[in-house]
């Protein structure tokens, strides 16, 4: 607070700062930036200076869900600038008032309502996919930035409505991350197996081989290569019929006759196959 000795003395704020003057204990004006104005002693007084600086805002969201029902996390930074020269006539005694108080209100107004734009406007109407393309990022930072910029203009803080915000990260969260990576590393294994089978029981069908065998012997030539059979395994009776692939040593469980190579089950009836026995996981 100012309080003169003269009859009359010439006031500026300090650079880049806007004077709030009071007369008579009510508010009668601002005083500009690097321009003198007359203060009379003991009738006008500045209680407050009011930077002009740019300020930013660092701000983390956990958990803002898009229109695909993802969640995701978002690091971001708002420019801003506080002129109480443009705040509304409503908002004007509240906007007095907070100059007073203690801490950076005008921080906590810009994160309360750029946190609202973001989960309940911006994200909500878009997919995942399109904010994380060249394109959807450009709107992304245009969406919050005008939507801010017309929310918070009436409190006298300024947002520019193109480039105020800055998106530092965005990325699903670690639980959909996970879950991404595990559907990612399953599907070529899937695939492998599908065309392994795939080829080995075309072989069997255009050469008239049982098919038990025909998967027997490819897995023992995977077995040879690789050092280990491939990601399949068959019924109760395949595993019978050949236990050396499991891990058995022939005596564990008796083979079933049905399935020898010759096809016969000890009787002669030739009706021994099981081909439709086969499972794979």
């Amino acid at each position: 607070m100012i309080t003169p000795n003269n009859r009359r003395i010439l006031y500026r704020p300090t650079e880049n700062h806007l004077g709030v003057v009071y007369k008579a204990g009510r508010f009668c004006g601002f005083a500009d930036p690097d321009k003198w104005r007359f203060l009379v002693p003991l009738l006008h007084c500045i209680k407050k200076e009011v930077s002009l600086d740019m300020q930013t805002a660092e701000i983390s969201l956990h958990n803002v869900m898009t229109r695909d029902l993802i969640a995701v996390n978002l690091e971001l930074k708002v420019f801003y600038k506080v002129d109480l020269r443009q705040t509304s006539a409503d908002f004007l005694p509240q906007a007095l008032r907070i100059t007073q108080l203690p801490g950076d209100i005008w921080s906590t107004l810009v994160r309360t309502n750029v946190t609202d734009v973001i989960r309940n406007v911006v994200f909500i109407a878009n997919d995942l996919d399109y904010l994380l393309s060249d394109i959807g990022s450009k709107h992304l930072k245009r969406a919050i930035s005008s939507r801010l910029s017309e929310r918070v203009a009436n409190m006298g803080i300024i947002v520019k409505p193109r480039f105020g915000v800055s998106i530092m990260n965005l990325q699903p969260n670690p639980i959909y991350q996970d879950a991404l990576q595990k559907a990612r590393s399953a599907t070529p294994s899937g695939d492998a197996v599908t065309e392994y089978l795939r080829s080995i029981l075309e072989m069997a069908s255009h050469q008239g081989i049982d098919a038990d065998l025909a998967l027997a012997l490819g897995h023992l030539a995977m077995l040879i290569k690789e050092g280990k059979p491939p990601l399949t395994f068959m019924s109760g009776d395949f595993e019978r019929g050949f236990p050396w692939m499991f891990g058995g040593n022939g005596h564990e469980r008796e083979p079933d006759p049905s399935l020898s190579p010759s096809g016969n089950n000890g009787n002669g009836s030739g009706n021994g196959r099981h081909a439709h026995n086969q499972r794979v996981v």
